[in-house]
């Protein structure tokens, strides 16, 4: 009986030591997973940052352009009818002599 028992203490600890380790193992795929979780978490974070970035710097060249182009709008219509009004003129200039 003591020899049986014995055997028996020995599978026991044996079933205990496999737990021991499943439990270790598992730990450690845990760990590397939340590792890589974040990493890509970061990752995410650095790209929207970037396309954050980009996009402000769209805006802003956007926003430029648009001003530029009004500019040019507001100085090109009374050029527009200074150079009418001189065709005009050199027209009837023309004609008259």
């Amino acid at each position: 009986m003591c020899v049986a028992l014995q055997e028996l203490e020995a599978a026991l600890e044996a079933e205990e030591s496999k737990v021991t380790r499943a439990q270790l193992e598992l730990t450690q795929y845990k760990q590397e997973a939340e590792k890589r979780i974040a990493d890509k978490d970061e990752e995410l974070e650095n790209i929207r940052k970037n396309h954050a970035r980009q996009l402000e710097s769209l805006q802003s060249t956007l926003e430029t352009e648009i001003k530029a182009k009004s500019d040019l709008v507001n100085i090109s219509t009374p050029l527009k009818s200074f150079t009418n009004f001189d065709f005009e003129v050199l027209f009837c200039f023309v004609f008259l002599l």
